[in-house]
C-alpha cells in the first residue's frame, strides 16, 4: 500500500503551492495523505491545486485501486450529530442499503452539511468463491473466471435504432440479478462442452471485510455521523438534521442524539432550583437562569467555546445562588462563599494544568496535531474559569445582589 499507493500520491502532490506540511499515513487497504497549507491559503484554490496534482497520478496507480478523492472541507468541530440505525429483521446489508439510497441522500440534501460518514456499512456484492481443485479438473484458469464474472456484470452501451422520425436508444438490461444467474455465466467450452462459473466456484452474496463497526444499544447496527461544513451553523444544520430523521421514522427505528453533550448541564443545574427558599427562586438572578436554560443555551451549542465558558458560569453562578440558603445576604456571604470554593478550585485548576503543560512545552511537532491544540485550549479554559469563579462570579453576585435586597424600616 505504500510503494505503490501512497508514494506515488506524495511524489506527485510534492511542491505544490503554498504547501508546509505533507504527512501520511498506510494501513490495510488504505492511505491517507495530508497536506499543511499556509495560514490565510484560500481553501478553494487549495482544493484545486491538489485536484490537478492528483488527476495526473490517478491513471498510474494500480488498477485494483480505488481513485483517490479528496474529503470535503470539514469544520474543527465537525460531527453536529450521531445517528444510530438497528432493525430487529434487516440484516447488516439490508439496513447499509437503506443508510446508503434513502438515509444518507437526504441527510446530504440540508444545506451545511459536508457529509455523513457510515461506520458498520456492509456493501452488497457478488462473490465467485473459486475452487483450485474443480479449475484444475475442467482445466480452467483463474483469469478465465475473472474475466467471465467481469464481462457478465459490466453495463454496456447497446447502440440505437432510425426510425423515420426518431432515433432511438438500445438499453442492455442488466443479466446479473441474483447469484444463480452469475454461476450459469459461460466461462469457455472444452471439447463442445460448456463450462460455467458454478461448475469451478460457489457463487454468494456477501460483502468486503469490515473496516470499521458499530454497536447500536448492545446490538449491531450502523452509526451514521453528520459532518457540517466549515461555515455551517451548528444549530442550524441540527435542526434540519432532526426533521429531516422525523419525516423518514415512519419507515425506521432509529435513535438520534446530539454529539453535543451540553444540553445536559441545564438539567443538572435546574436540580438543584426546586429546594431553595420562594425568595430565592423568584430573584432576578436565578429568573435570569432560567430564560438562559429555556431560550438562550440552545443557541450557544453552536460555539463550543462559548458553551464552555456559559457552563462553567451556571454552575459558578448557580453555586452561589443555592447554598447558604436561609441566610441573609450580605458580603460575607459572598466572601465565605468564595472562600469555601478557593481551594477546591485551585486544585483541581492545577491537577488539570499541571498534567497538559508536557504537551504544550513539546510544541506543535509532527505526530501531535491534535494534543498540541487541546491542551492549548483546556489550559486557557482553566485559567479563565478559575479566574471568572475566583473574582468575577463573586463580585458579580454581590452586584446583583445589592439590586435586589430591600431594607425594612422598623
Amino acid at each position: 500500500m505504500e510503494s505503490l499507493i501512497t508514494v506515488p500520491l506524495e511524489n506527485a502532490l510534492n511542491g505544490t503551492a503554498y504547501v508546509t506540511t505533507i504527512r501520511s499515513k498506510s494501513v490495510l487497504g488504505l492511505s491517507s495523505v495530508v497536506l499543511l497549507f499556509e495560514r490565510g491559503t484560500d481553501l478553494p484554490t487549495a482544493r484545486q491545486l491538489v485536484q490537478e496534482r492528483v488527476a495526473t497520478i490517478s491513471s498510474r496507480l494500480p488498477s485494483v485501486a480505488h481513485p483517490p478523492h479528496i474529503l470535503p472541507p470539514l469544520s474543527s468541530t465537525s460531527r453536529a450529530m450521531k445517528i444510530g440505525v438497528w432493525s430487529d429483521t434487516l440484516t447488516q446489508m439490508e439496513m447499509t442499503d437503506l443508510a446508503l439510497w434513502t438515509i444518507r441522500p437526504r441527510l446530504m440534501s440540508i444545506s451545511g452539511v459536508a457529509n455523513v460518514a457510515i461506520w458498520g456499512q456492509r456493501d452488497r456484492q457478488f462473490q465467485v468463491l473459486v475452487d483450485p481443485d474443480r479449475l484444475r479438473a475442467n482445466g480452467v484458469t483463474l483469469d478465465q473466471v475473472v474475466l467471465a464474472a467481469g464481462d457478465a456484470a459490466t453495463v454496456s452501451a447497446g447502440g440505437f435504432i432510425d426510425t423515420p422520425n426518431q432515433r432511438l436508444p438500445v438499453k442492455h438490461a442488466n443479466a446479473i440479478t441474483t447469484p444463480g444467474e452469475l454461476a450459469d455465466t459461460l466461462v469457455t467450452t472444452i471439447g463442445g462442452a460448456p463450462i460455467r462459473i458454478g461448475d469451478v466456484a460457489e457463487v454468494v452474496v456477501g460483502h468486503p471485510p469490515p473496516i470499521g463497526d458499530a454497536v447500536i444499544n448492545d446490538r449491531q447496527g450502523l452509526l451514521l455521523i453528520v459532518e457540517k461544513q466549515p461555515r455551517g451553523n451548528t444549530l442550524d444544520v441540527s435542526l434540519e438534521v432532526e426533521k429531516a430523521m422525523e419525516l423518514l421514522r415512519p419507515g425506521l427505528t432509529i435513535l438520534a442524539s446530539l454529539f453535543v453533550a451540553l444540553t445536559v448541564t441545564p438539567a443538572m443545574s435546574l436540580i438543584l432550583l426546586p429546594g431553595a427558599k420562594e425568595r430565592t427562586r423568584d430573584a432576578p438572578l436565578v429568573r435570569f437562569l432560567k430564560a438562559i436554560y429555556r431560550r438562550i443555551l440552545p443557541a450557544f451549542v453552536a460555539v463550543p467555546r462559548l458553551a464552555l465558558f456559559l457552563i462553567l458560569a451556571t454552575f459558578a453562578i448557580t453555586g452561589f445562588a443555592v447554598t447558604k440558603l436561609g441566610e441573609e445576604f450580605g458580603i460575607g456571604l459572598v466572601m465565605r462563599g468564595a472562600e469555601e470554593r478557593l481551594s477546591p478550585i485551585l486544585m483541581t485548576a492545577l491537577c488539570a494544568s499541571l498534567a497538559l503543560l508536557s504537551l504544550i512545552f513539546r510544541g506543535n511537532l509532527p505526530g501531535h496535531e491534535i494534543e498540541y491544540p487541546m491542551a492549548v485550549v483546556i489550559v486557557g479554559g482553566v485559567a479563565t474559569s478559575t479566574i471568572l469563579n475566583l473574582f468575577l462570579m463573586p463580585a458579580l453576585y454581590g452586584w446583583l445582589g445589592q439590586k435586589q435586597t430591600k431594607v425594612i424600616p422598623r
